[in-house]
């Protein structure tokens, strides 16, 4: 029998749901491009990760794992929230953009010795036009090998850009047990969420690793890599969330809610208000190619990874 295998079902609500199965690791991860190709569930040996799992009133980020663009965080000028100006006119748009919202289309599902996989392709429309006025291919891919996830992002765009993910985790063991670790030196001072253009140190101790208390929401930068990726952890329940991001994840967000039951390790690659920022015009065409992993440790099949 395979290692790798994927399964697809429909259901109301979702539209047509892939399951992609490690058989060697006992993990199962499930994406739906429907509905805003949203990573809803990541279940490793019978324990679900993933806060709000297959739950659809947590769409758009209430839980699970959005995909933010082309916008993360907030947009502010001056008094307007949620705006921006190009070409001498002003655009609205929410907040973490609209990938989050929208069906996902050209979807190609594969598994062979070297993992399962599902991809698919989001592209500008009317709506998107009203919003951010470029034409643009987002084409991304959920690939599962050897009990890691990975998200492999790669972007064209005629207008600039932010990119992110917004994973819930939640360990067994409750948030009392929680400790993160994220190697970072400076976070940026933000006023009503969006940033001054000035660096602080953490409000927590990141870089060497801290309990999770009170509310966690900071923009955190100045991340180190290690041979071109950067890594963070929560630990909990004796288990190990990693999370692996390429360079170009330049911001790592850490947010959680005081006593909420998850936090999440958002890999960003810009900080929030990007679309404001001077300097980011007219040196299109865009493109970004980046990708982040998440993977489980604390049982035997993951010693070492």
């Amino acid at each position: 029998m395979m290692r790798y295998r994927i399964e697809a079902e429909t259901e109301e609500g979702w539209g047509k749901v892939y399951s992609l199965h490690d058989e060697g690791t006992g993990t199962c991860a499930e994406v739906v491009p429907e509905a805003g190709f949203v990573w809803r569930s990541f279940v490793v040996e019978g324990t679900e990760f993933l806060y709000g799992a297959r739950d659809r009133s947590k769409l758009p980020v209430g839980g699970m794992c959005p995909v933010l663009f082309p916008l993360v965080g907030r947009l502010r000028l001056g008094d307007g929230e949620g705006v921006y100006r190009y070409g001498g006119r002003e655009y609205r748009m929410d907040m973490h953009g609209f990938a989050k919202d929208l069906p996902w289309g050209e979807v190609e599902v594969g598994a062979d010795e070297g993992g399962a996989f599902v991809s698919a392709v989001l592209s500008e429309d009317e709506g998107t036009l009203s919003q951010y006025p470029f034409p643009f291919r987002f084409a991304l891919t959920y690939r599962l090998a050897d009990g890691r996830l990975s998200a492999e992002a790669e972007v064209e765009s005629e207008g600039p850009f932010s990119l992110g993910f917004h994973p819930h985790f939640s360990l067994p063991g409750g948030r009392g047990s929680f400790r993160v670790r994220v190697p970072a030196r400076s976070c940026w001072e933000l006023r009503d969420l969006v940033p001054t253009g000035r660096k602080v140190p953490p409000k927590y101790p990141f870089y060497d690793g801290t309990k999770v208390a009170g509310e966690m929401d900071e923009v955190l930068t100045d991340l180190e890599p290690d041979g071109g990726t950067w890594r963070a952890e929560l630990e909990g329940g004796g288990r190990v969330v990693r999370v692996e991001a390429d360079e170009a994840f330049s911001e790592a967000v850490i947010f959680s809610p005081e006593g909420a039951p998850f936090l999440c390790i958002e890999p960003w690659t810009s900080p929030p208000n990007y679309l404001n920022r001077e300097g980011i015009w007219g040196k299109g065409p865009y493109s970004l190619r980046a990708g982040w992993r998440v993977s489980v440790l604390g049982k035997r099949w993951a010693h070492g990874r």
